[in-house]
């Protein structure tokens, strides 16, 4: 039995069992056509398909780089395929991603690395993808896109939590700069309340002529912010150079945030002392 280095790619496709239900054949062969389309993004970045199963797929890579810039791939095409499908047809795999020592016996591999990417699949997002820590780090500096730091999990038969970077696609024409749209589920009742309002103001008032008033008092940049709260702040929509100062200064303070823009001096000025304290690590 050899042991080797190897990148590892676990495929799942999102609510197969309920797709199944509906239309077992159409199901079969939309998922075959998918996987069949895909196949050449596996190849052309050194990848082997190890084995398939009824609703996925596990690839090896000698590269954690190749198998992430295939992962990315293989969701933008899958992204495009199901651009032109009505939504009971959409597909949507998603993937996780690890690298490690690993026991390869005749065609299959086997260890706890392999576990862990099979684990990581259950925390990508359908059409997404969840790294490990360990893989992101080695092949991020290498990468044309950014992934979000999605914390600590602690995974059934695996000892040591796994901390996680994820990020779902939109590396369509309608994306921005190839960036990552990233979802994140919402526990808090008035936090997600919060998010609610906003869309329906935004839906309202879509050229956002009047959203600028009923954002300040939706969301108002807080005084001070209490130890492991989680306040929405949305994007401060006044003109008021103070409230975007006290916007700034108030992600000094923080320890982890998301989502910012950078339209403003005093946020970029922010991050840039964050990654100068940090010495430059801090990137979130």
């Amino acid at each position: 039995m050899e042991r080797r280095l190897a990148a590892i790619v676990c495929a799942d496709v999102a609510g197969y069992s309920r797709m199944m239900g509906a239309d077992e054949e159409g199901t079969h062969a939309n998922f075959k056509a998918h996987r069949t389309a895909i196949y050449p993004i596996i190849l052309n970045h050194g990848g082997r398909i190890v084995k398939n199963t009824g609703d996925g797929f596990l690839l090896e890579f000698p590269s954690i780089v190749g198998a992430i810039e295939a992962a990315i791939a293989m969701q933008a095409l899958m992204a495009e395929r199901n651009n032109h499908l009505p939504a009971d047809r959409v597909m949507q795999f998603r993937l996780g991603i690890h690298m490690g020592d690993v026991m390869a016996d005749e065609e299959e591999v086997f260890g706890d690395d392999v576990n862990i990417a099979v684990r990581l699949e259950s925390v990508a997002a359908p059409g997404g993808l969840a790294v490990s820590a360990k893989a992101y780090h080695e092949a991020g500096r290498h990468l044309g896109t950014a992934l979000v730091d999605a914390g600590s999990y602690r995974f059934k038969n695996i000892s040591e939590p796994v901390a996680v970077w994820t990020g779902s696609t939109n590396w369509t024409d309608g994306g921005i700069y190839g960036q990552l749209n990233v979802g994140h589920a919402v526990y808090d009742d008035k936090v997600a309340a919060i998010y609610q309002k906003y869309f329906e103001l935004l839906y309202a008032d879509s050229d956002a002529k009047t959203m600028k008033s009923a954002l300040a008092t939706l969301s108002p940049v807080p005084a001070a912010v209490p130890e492991n709260a989680i306040i929405p702040i949305l994007s401060p929509q006044s003109d008021d150079a103070n409230g975007k100062d006290a916007f700034a200064d108030t992600m000094l303070g923080d320890r982890q945030f998301t989502d910012f823009a950078r339209d403003w001096w005093p946020v970029v000025d922010a991050v840039d002392e964050l990654r100068r304290l940090s010495g430059g690590g801090w990137g979130k």
